[in-house]
């Protein structure tokens, strides 16, 4: 494991430790290795119940899509439905069903169910 990722996944256990929960954002240009990170987490934590969430899941249906919108920073982003259907849920808690929105084809997927 690569010094700075040990160094991450040391911290986090850390907060396990202390918290019992730990949120984390990962942010970047495309190709930044976002995805990548988030799998090796998903893979170093599984037994601690880690689920990961892409952002892609929650782009913006077109009808959503204004000028003003777009013109904020990450306004291409349904964050208001990423609020209520995953992170007031995962803070409380609880477990969650959430949409996924295939930004390809338009369509809204089948809801997935976290424990």
């Amino acid at each position: 494991m690569p010094g700075g990722l040990f160094i991450l996944t040391d911290r986090i256990r850390e907060l396990l430790k202390r918290t019992g929960t730990v949120i984390i954002a990962i942010d970047g240009p495309c190709g930044a290795g976002k995805s990548t990170l988030g799998e090796t987490l998903l893979s170093e934590f599984s037994k601690q119940g880690c689920a990961l969430f892409h952002m892609d899941d929650f782009f913006l249906q077109p009808l959503q899509r204004t000028p003003e919108r777009l013109a904020q920073p990450g306004g291409n982003v349904d964050r208001e439905r990423f609020l209520s259907e995953v992170l007031q849920p995962l803070k409380a808690g609880q477990s969650f069903d959430y949409h996924r929105y295939n930004c390809h084809t338009g369509e809204m997927l089948p809801v997935k169910a976290l424990p």
